[in-house]
């Protein structure tokens, strides 16, 4: 069984999602934030399924993160319909350098507010430790591993494509989630 509330942001992501589809998809920035609501909404949904308080810190470095991602998708999208007649209507309202500095502000956003929940109070009340930290460098690193791969190796097209075939984000990947289950059932 699902609580109230569980249903009440699975009928928002619903909403919003056919908003999405019909017009909002076609609107400059907002395209954007629309899918990175969707994200947000996700974390929020599994909070209520499994019953657990969700960080301030951690809606806001999701929100930033799937900017970023969006963001990069819109840029490796642009470069594609340079190339091809059919692309999506929007993409004619960016351009790179204004992508590019969207991208650079949403990544110095989500590091920002992944570092902050890692030291946030209620995080080291949460799981009794002020290591979390210590994780920081594996974000830092594929958060930059990702632009360099959006910038110079032109691949933010396909995020997931790009997250799962590159080594350096894998191992970063690997990294942060043994050190944080090191730090979390160890400490």
């Amino acid at each position: 069984l699902i609580s109230l509330n569980f249903a009440y942001v699975l009928l928002a992501y619903f909403i919003i999602n056919i908003f999405y589809s019909a017009k909002l998809k076609h609107v400059v920035i907002i395209d954007a934030f629309v899918v990175a609501f969707g994200f947000v909404l996700r974390v929020v949904a599994g909070a209520l399924a499994i019953d657990v308080r969700v960080s301030h810190w951690i809606l806001i470095c999701t929100f930033t993160l799937a900017l970023f991602l969006a963001f990069g998708k819109r840029r490796g999208e642009l470069l594609l319909a340079e190339n091809s007649p059919k692309y999506r209507r929007v993409l004619s309202e960016y351009d790179k350098n204004f992508l590019d500095q969207m991208i650079s502000v949403a990544s110095a956003g989500a590091i920002m507010s992944y570092i902050l929940y890692t030291i946030a109070p209620e995080t080291v009340a949460n799981f009794h430790t002020d290591k979390l930290i210590f994780t920081s460098p594996f974000v830092l690193f594929a958060i930059y591993r990702y632009q360099y791969l959006i910038y110079k190796r032109e691949l933010g097209g396909d995020p997931t494509k790009t997250i799962i075939q590159d080594k350096g984000l894998s191992v970063s990947l690997i990294g942060w989630l043994v050190l944080s289950t090191l730090i979390l059932y160890f400490n």
